[in-house]
């Protein structure tokens, strides 16, 4: 048989462990939470959509995992790869991303002429587009600025 374990104060529940999780203001699928998991995950250099990125070393690059809700964050350098204007893309996240939605996170770049710079992740992917303020708009970070450049990032999005 299953047993439950049942918190309560002040008289009333306040959560339960049970078979599918921790059940937390009722007992319910949406009020269970059935996941949790922490660790690092390794960004390899690789191609998107045919451009390559090269990543020369990285640190902290941790995730956090809490239902359908990821948070990556790290630090890379980028090393010498070929200078052009194509996307510059950070690769390898842990979870796929959900499908039809967009996520931004915050980036910081060593390179202190761009202005507005951040991380964008679609839906269904694995990798995120580093993105930068323009005029009046906002552009993509290209290859050519992010050649021998430090970057830090965090980005929160659902699986």
């Amino acid at each position: 048989a299953i047993q439950e374990l049942i918190i309560s104060a002040g008289g009333g529940e306040v959560a339960r462990f049970t078979s599918g999780g921790l059940a937390i203001g009722g007992t319910g699928a949406a009020n269970t939470l059935d996941d949790y998991e922490e660790g690092t995950w390794t960004i390899v250099n690789g191609a998107v959509n045919g451009i390559t990125y090269q990543v020369s070393s990285s640190s902290g690059v941790t995730y956090t995992k809490i239902g359908r809700q990821v948070t990556v964050t790290g630090t890379l350098a980028y090393g010498g790869h070929t200078a052009d204007n194509n996307a510059t893309y950070i690769g390898n996240l842990p979870f796929t991303s959900a499908s039809g939605t967009n996520f931004i996170g915050k980036c910081s770049i060593n390179d202190n002429t761009l202005d507005g710079v951040g991380v964008l992740l679609a839906g269904g992917v694995t990798y995120l587009k580093l993105f930068k303020a323009g005029s009046g708009t906002f552009d993509y970070v290209t290859r050519s600025e992010s050649a021998n450049q430090s970057i830090s990032f965090t980005i929160t999005y659902h699986v």
